[in-house]
């Protein structure tokens, strides 16, 4: 989900509706999950954030406001889930190929009249380090990481397939 505008332009009804469902949404699945994952005394919450967790970006107030959220309560997860050996983590993909972004890259393409390629790398300018998307598969190895038997380790943190967008 996005919407883009200026903040003094932003639809509260838009930042109500995108927040609850990139940080409300994460919260109450760990609230109601809570139970099961500490009787097994080795739960695991993986959210799906964002590199615009660690990163802002232009008109993006209620995405990058939520994506922020979603460290912070993973951070809280890790902290309170220790006692239980629930493990936490956040994972921060660049842009991924999705139909979201798949939009924004067909623009790019018919407005510019580029090939593929060329569109990839106009769309992600100035954010990836690599020029090409985040492959889906590096998103899925991260959150098997996460779940796996090293998963513990990696608590109260994030993993962050963002082509280097982060290390700007």
């Amino acid at each position: 989900m996005q919407v883009l505008a200026p903040v003094d332009k932003f639809p509260e009804d838009d930042w109500d509706r995108l927040l609850a469902v990139m940080l409300t949404s994460p919260f109450l699945l760990a609230k109601y999950a809570w139970p099961h994952l500490a009787a097994s005394q080795q739960g695991r919450f993986v959210a799906i954030a964002s590199a615009h967790s660690h990163v802002a970006g232009p008109r993006k107030a209620a995405y990058v406001s939520a994506k922020h959220g979603v460290l912070g309560l993973v951070k809280v997860l890790a902290a309170d889930g220790a006692a239980d050996r629930i493990g936490a983590v956040a994972v921060c993909p660049g842009y991924v190929e999705s139909p979201m972004t798949q939009r924004r890259v067909d623009d790019i393409r018919r407005l510019c009249q580029l090939d593929y390629a060329e569109a990839v790398r106009d769309f992600v300018a100035g954010t990836h380090l690599i020029p090409e998307m985040v492959p889906v598969d590096a998103v899925a190895e991260c959150v098997e990481l996460a779940l796996g038997p090293s998963g513990l380790a990696l608590t109260g943190g994030t993993l962050t397939p963002d082509l280097g967008w982060t290390a700007h």
